[in-house]
């Protein structure tokens, strides 16, 4: 066997360990290789080629037909008989040349042209290509439609090649990217399975960032209501790169469906226009009524009216006019008509817009929309929609056997409202409207409630005014008896101290008094000499510029004088000290 068959065969269990494909697909694919590179530059002759990668065998040769020798004998495909024995005879093979048998010419690869050789190569990795793809693509077929998190592993002019992990990699051409977005190799991004091809000589997983379901598949997983069914999407219809509405409604009342998606201030809807490369997305609510409908999408245009000007038909679609004021003009185009484009996708109609001043040029005659903003539509479809729900609910309070409440009854103060004949309903009222909300039949007593009738019968309503009557007589009783114990208490109150003077001044004599009067005035005249001696003290102080003249005298006199004289001072500062301090006590 030649080197380049060794060779062969070597690459052939390298691909296969590689690829994970099996030997046989290997070996096949290398075989219709041969044959078909071989075929394409001689295409009147017959080939075939036997490979066994365990006995190392490379086999490749012509096919001849043994025939008689005659004049027009083709050398492509036939041979003489007299031919057949050479060649047997040349070749040291025994066998006997016989007409209409075959004979099998050996074909060197390694002799074969340069371009043959070329071709055989190439059409095996394409071959072995598909069959990778194969392989590929009943590993994915199952996730088309699906969202993943992958990594950019190339960006060029062409398209974006998605690295896989495993050795598989997906694609995006131009179509697939949203405009004016640049993925970054090496960043992780958001992509969808847009399709997976069999037996595909080019990409097998083609992914995309510009499909309506790409949109689905990021409100699923940032909106739960989606997947727990209480929000439904009706359509979802975009211009890649500038615009998204999302067409939505609600199976739970009093749960409004936009504001749900959207969040408290945009903080639901920010992850998704965050993966769409910041592209606006707008919740639209949907409705079966073309007219509320064409209005919720238009916003936050707002409309005068429209036109219906042709039904759909097979070969057009439904034409309609939109009549809208001029300042409001731009707002329902839109930048670049994105707006228009997705009323006109999400109706399936061909949309013309018009100002009222071109309708009444030409006599337009259109269906007129009462203006309101899309605040007080959808203050008046939350209350439609609980006003629904509680006529549903009111059918279970037609039972004979109301729900009962004596679970919230409370001893002190109760509220009685009776709604049929002998029959009565005790509510808690409390402070505590937790306990109310936690209790099991906090929601039924709330429409129980709403239910009842509140007007009481002419006998009830005189009882209770009567009960009230007297509430108050009794109310104006312990308040005169209240009254006449405050004044009782400050009469004997005051008694108590002239009585307490006048013995103070009866027991006191007039000598005493005068003594008193003089050791006032000589304890006043005191403080006031206090006072001056200690302002005059304060304003005796040593200024901090005569420390220096203090500090020469120091150093010149003896220290034991020096002490004694510091002594006297501080005694004498100590005694001065308490005085003021006793003089400041007596002042307060």
């Amino acid at each position: 066997m030649s080197q380049m068959n060794q060779e062969l065969l070597t690459a052939i269990t390298f691909i296969a360990d590689e690829k994970k494909i099996p030997r046989d697909a290997v070996v096949d694919a290398l075989k219709n290789a041969i044959i078909k590179s071989y075929m394409r530059e001689f295409p009147e002759e017959v080939i075939n080629a036997d490979i066994n990668i365990d006995q190392k065998i490379l086999h490749v040769y012509q096919i001849l037909n043994i025939v008689d020798d005659y004049e027009d004998l083709n050398d492509y495909c036939e041979i003489s008989l007299d031919d057949a024995k050479a060649f047997y005879a040349k070749n040291k093979i025994q066998k006997e040349a016989v007409v209409g048998e075959q004979l099998h010419k050996n074909i060197e690869l390694n002799k074969l042209p340069k371009k043959i050789v070329d071709r055989i190569m190439q059409t095996f990795r394409q071959l072995i290509l598909m069959q990778s793809n194969n392989v590929i693509y009943q590993r994915w077929k199952d996730r088309v439609g699906t969202i993943i998190y992958a990594e950019v592993e190339k960006n060029d002019n062409h398209g974006v090649v998605v690295n896989l992990e495993n050795g598989e990699f997906g694609y995006l051409g131009r179509k697939d990217i949203i405009p004016n977005e640049n993925l970054m190799p090496g960043q992780k991004y958001r992509f969808l399975v847009k399709e997976v091809l069999q037996s595909s000589s080019g990409w097998p997983i083609l992914l995309t960032r510009t499909n309506e379901e790409f949109v689905l598949g990021l409100l699923k997983e940032e909106i739960p209501e989606i997947n727990e069914g209480l929000i439904e999407i009706h359509a979802i219809k975009r211009v890649p790169g500038f615009k998204t509405k999302v067409c939505v409604s609600s199976h739970q009342i009093g749960l409004e469906p936009c504001g749900t998606i959207i969040g408290p201030q945009g903080s639901r809807i920010a992850g998704v226009r965050r993966e769409l490369n910041y592209e606006l997305v707008e919740a639209v609510f949907y409705s079966d009524d073309f007219e509320t409908f064409l209005i919720n999408l238009c916003y936050p245009a707002l409309i005068y009216g429209y036109k219906v000007v042709s039904e759909a038909t097979e070969d057009h679609k439904k034409q309609v006019i939109i009549v809208v004021p001029s300042d409001q003009m731009a707002l329902l185009i839109g930048k670049f008509g994105a707006n228009i484009r997705l009323i006109s996708k999400i109706l399936n109609i061909d949309a013309d817009v018009k100002t009222p001043q071109e309708a009444k040029i030409e006599d337009l005659q259109y269906n007129r929309v009462e203006i309101k903003t899309q605040r007080q539509r959808t203050f008046e479809r939350i209350l439609e929609s609980n006003k629904a729900g509680h006529d549903l609910d009111m059918n279970q309070f037609n039972k004979p056997n109301p729900i009962d409440l004596n679970t919230l009854k409370d001893k002190d103060n109760t509220i009685v409202a009776q709604s049929e004949p002998n029959t009565q309903i005790k509510v808690k009222k409390t402070t505590s409207a937790k306990k109310i909300l936690n209790s099991s039949n906090a929601v039924n007593l709330l429409d129980q409630i709403d239910n009842f009738q509140f007007e009481l019968p002419k006998e009830d309503n005189e009882n209770v005014n009567s009960n009230i009557n007297n509430n108050h007589v009794e109310n104006e009783k312990q308040v005169e008896i209240v009254t006449k114990k405050t004044t009782t208490n400050k009469k004997s109150l005051i008694e108590k101290l002239m009585a307490n003077e006048e013995t103070r001044q009866l027991s006191g004599n007039a000598s005493d008094l005068e003594a008193k009067l003089e050791n006032e005035k000589i304890f006043k005249e005191a403080n006031k000499k206090k006072k001056s001696v200690k302002k005059s003290r304060n304003k005796a102080k040593v200024e901090p510029a005569k420390f220096t003249s203090i500090l020469e005298e120091f150093k010149n006199k003896n220290n034991e004088e020096l002490l004694k004289e510091l002594e006297n001072e501080n005694q004498d500062r100590d005694y001065e000290e308490l005085l003021d301090n006793y003089e400041d006590q007596d002042e307060e």
